[in-house]
């Protein structure tokens, strides 16, 4: 979308919208109600549900509204077209005919568009007598998700997520007309780490979790907002509780972080919290056993150690290491305690950042990048969210990504490999002419492209010393990198 404006009328109210968008996004942010199913405000639209029916003045026939872009000028019936009311009202019905009345035992009941749009924007009373369709019920697609394929409503939105944010084209539609149904390929199980976000944007319940399944329904949880703690992005998230329980974790929304999603890790990985197992106490050591204590007692002890160390070393011989899995407001306490409290300013944090490096503000600036290099990170493993924001900026921008790690990352963003062959000619510690880099085909056709962005690695000791990319538009040199490979990457090979 550009910063031009135009204007256009929508139920006889006239409407001033961003050009670009759709008549559905101004008719939405004018609260102009228009039902749809297969569009997401985080996808590409597609149209295929046609719910979202309207007239337009003077165009022949009516049209779908969340792919059609909004002009300057015309008119458009919404609620005020008897032809758009009749279509959509049938379309609620034809959906009704074979959708199964599972509403009592459905986990979405209560918070189902379908339930929603029925009694809002449908007949009211249906006048199918016959049997419905009957399809696979309780169908595992994996070990996280379950299928209701009487329930979908062919939509599109878990085929298009996993296609255009997780890169893994594993769901699609099987079969033609009446007789279509999702599915994965045959022999294939659903293996994606964001699988579990397919049944957030599932506008019916026919993906369903096989963890939360008939757990709570969801106007019995207490939902209270919380951030993920199991990696360093630190997702935005909402804890359902009930009777004291944690029965799920879904996404919330944060444009800066995590937009709508969060990884099947995040999402599932809630075993521990109620876990019989998990230690209630803290353990002190008696007689060489660990054995359970007080509080009191645990901080009499720790206390008891750091004045005995204070004392007799003094007060600098005591450092403290900060973590990036609490909150700012726990480290800032954690600082007081060591400089006001215990006096020594042996303060410090593990991961501390390069220097002269620049943090990232947000994770969607990921997005908007020409090239973008990884040092010795393993973003699907270790910070997931990362790694969606770099598939999207490659699959939507044709983003170059370069990935710097001494062993096969689990699923290099670009799939590429490089490496460069050992010298043989040395002066001292410092290598002369070294062999040119290799790079393979591969990285060349899909990666580097048509940009012929080339890649320093300067070599000294044995270890690279900095990496730099040069773009068309002058020259990038990651001076970061210093400190962050120096000790960490062998002159070996280098593998994306």
């Amino acid at each position: 979308m550009t910063d031009a404006t135009i204007s256009l009328t929508i139920d006889g109210q006239e409407i001033t919208c961003p050009e670009g968008c759709t008549i559905y996004e101004a008719a939405t942010a004018a609260g102009i109600h228009i039902p749809t199913f297969c569009h997401h405000e985080k996808l590409v639209p597609v149209g295929a549900c046609r719910m979202c029916l309207v007239e337009i003045e003077g165009a022949r026939g009516l049209v779908t509204s969340c792919s059609t872009p909004a002009v300057d000028g015309i008119v458009v019936k919404v609620h005020t077209s008897p032809a758009a009311i009749k279509a959509r009202k049938a379309n609620i019905e034809f959906l009704l005919t074979n959708h199964p009345l599972d509403c009592p035992v459905c986990d979405k009941g209560g918070e189902c568009p379908l339930q929603d749009q029925a009694l809002q924007d449908g007949p009211g009373q249906s006048r199918y007598i016959e049997e419905k369709r009957h399809k696979n019920k309780r169908y595992p697609l994996g070990e996280l998700i379950v299928l209701d394929q009487e329930r979908c409503v062919l939509c599109w939105r878990c085929v298009r997520f996993l296609d255009e944010w997780a890169d893994d084209h594993e769901l699609d539609l099987f079969g033609r007309g009446a007789n279509t149904r999702l599915d994965t390929f045959p022999g294939r199980s659903l293996n994606s780490k964001w699988q579990g976000n397919t049944i957030d944007i599932c506008p019916v319940g026919a993906l369903t979790s096989r963890e939360f399944r008939f757990e709570a329904r969801v106007w019995e949880l207490t939902n209270t907002p919380s951030v993920c703690g199991l990696c360093s992005v630190g997702c935005n998230i909402t804890l359902g509780v009930k009777n004291n329980e944690l029965r799920r974790i879904t996404p919330r929304e944060n444009a800066h972080v995590n937009d709508t999603w969060i990884c099947d890790k995040g999402r599932f990985a809630h075993g521990y919290v109620g876990d019989p197992d998990r230690l209630k106490t803290p353990l002190i050591r008696r007689d060489g056993e660990l054995q359970p204590a007080t509080w009191d007692e645990a901080f009499d002890l720790i206390a008891q150690r750091i004045g005995g160390i204070v004392e007799n070393s003094g007060p600098e011989a005591v450092g403290g290491l900060g973590s990036t899995r609490i909150t700012n407001e726990a480290n800032y306490l954690f600082q007081r305690l060591m400089r006001s409290v215990i006096g020594s300013n042996n303060v410090d944090h593990l991961d501390r950042m390069p220097s002269r490096a620049t943090p990232v503000r947000s994770l969607p600036e990921l997005e908007h990048n020409d090239a973008i290099v990884l040092l010795g990170l393993d973003p699907s493993t270790e910070a997931p969210m990362v790694e969606l924001w770099l598939k999207k900026a490659v699959l939507r921008h044709g983003a170059k990504v370069i990935v710097v790690n001494p062993r096969q990352i689990e699923r290099g963003v670009a799939g590429t490999r490089i490496h460069r062959e050992r010298g043989e000619r040395q002066v001292g510690d410092v290598e002369t002419a070294p062999p040119r880099p290799h790079v393979d085909s591969h990285l060349q056709r899909h990666v580097l492209g048509e940009t012929e962005i080339p890649f320093i690695l300067v070599v000294v000791n044995r270890q690279i010393l900095d990496v730099g990319v040069r773009l068309t538009n002058g020259e990038v040199t990651l001076t970061a990198a210093n400190a962050v490979v120096h000790d960490r990457f062998p002159l070996g090979h280098v593998v994306a």
